[in-house]
């Protein structure tokens, strides 16, 4: 008898992880109507069928090595038809741990703003305008950052035409002239041209960087959906070939990172905004941090207050995001690289 265990033996473990994965997907399902739509635009898509492709190719490589194998008594074809046949089963389970785990995500994410966000947003006085229970990640950010981004846009229109209006008011000048003794001039509101620099500079320096930032991510967040549909068949064709494995296995991690990583954080950095929305007022007080005699206080268009709760979501925050999303994908790639 053979020290080694038989091919059988060692394929039933991932049987068996396979069933278990699958069970989990389909309890997780029923109450997540909103993330079964998102992953099932993915898999109904061309992406489905490319990747059902891929599964198809590697197959047909398994037993033309087997065949090619058996004939010539190859065994290094044999133990590449075994090798081959290893790591198909385990791109299957990857595949259905997808399904699982963004379902996982989903719940857990839905679990946290029923719960801590909602006793938060109750306590602040806020509605929170972009989830009511049954959202997705997706929907959630895009929804945050689509309400940001009109508010940065507005922002710019008035503080612009805000600097146009003054620039213009700055040329009035009265004079009174006699032709004996010459004139005087009187620039009455040449005050006005330092308004006009103020607000040109907060719109030029500030909020325009963090509209065109805010408008970035959400453009991000709209097609990261569309990009899994080519990554994930890409992914699984570069996993059939040994040298091309592991960039297969980065693709992955990067599917799941867009798929689910970085909605999840964009939706949390968006209730945080979200939350804090409120709360200028008991910044304007005595002395005021946020009361301005050009830009306005907390109820004006053009107030510090909107520049200030900007610039986080436009620059700090997405990078804080980046750097766990590349944390994540070397985790990942790494596991996959270990386990197969």
């Amino acid at each position: 008898m053979s020290a080694y265990p038989s091919h059988a033996s060692r394929t039933r473990p991932l049987s068996a992880a396979v069933f278990l994965l699958l069970l989990a997907a389909i309890s997780g399902a029923a109450p997540l109507a909103a993330c079964a739509n998102n992953l099932s635009d993915v898999v109904q898509s061309e992406a489905g069928a490319y990747i059902g492709i891929a599964i198809a190719f590697t197959i047909l490589i398994i037993v033309l090595a087997f065949m090619a194998g058996t004939v010539t008594n190859n065994a290094n074809l044999l133990v590449f038809y075994k090798d081959e046949l290893y790591h198909l089963l385990f791109s299957v389970v990857i595949l259905l741990g997808f399904s699982t785990i963004f379902y996982f995500s989903c719940a857990s994410f839905s679990y946290f703003m029923d719960t801590t966000f909602t006793s938060a947003f109750a306590s602040a006085g806020v509605s929170n305008i972009c989830y009511s229970g049954m959202e997705s990640p997706q929907t959630v950010a895009t929804c945050y950052f689509s309400h940001l981004e009109s508010q940065m846009r507005a922002f710019v229109t008035l503080a612009l035409r805000s600097s146009i209006n003054n620039e213009m008011d700055s040329t009035l000048v009265i004079s009174v002239t006699n032709p004996v003794s010459g004139g005087v001039y009187l620039p009455f509101t040449a005050y006005k041209r330092t308004y006009a620099m103020q607000y040109e500079m907060l719109a030029n320096a500030f909020a325009m960087p963090a509209l065109v930032s805010l408008s970035m991510q959400k453009i991000l967040l709209g097609f990261s959906g569309d990009l899994v549909k080519w990554l994930l068949p890409i992914a699984f064709f570069l996993r059939i070939l040994l040298p091309t494995r592991q960039m297969g296995n980065m693709l992955i991690a990067l599917s799941l990172a867009l798929f689910i990583i970085i909605p999840v954080f964009y939706a949390i950095n968006g209730a945080m905004d979200q939350l804090v929305s409120n709360q200028c007022h008991s910044y304007d007080g005595n002395p005021g941090f946020i009361k301005d005699a050009v830009m306005g206080d907390c109820d004006s268009g053009t107030s510090f207050w909107l520049v200030a709760r900007a610039l986080p979501q436009a620059f700090f925050l997405p990078n804080l995001t980046l750097a766990l999303v590349v944390t994540f994908l070397s985790g990942i790639s790494k596991a996959l690289k270990v386990i197969g």
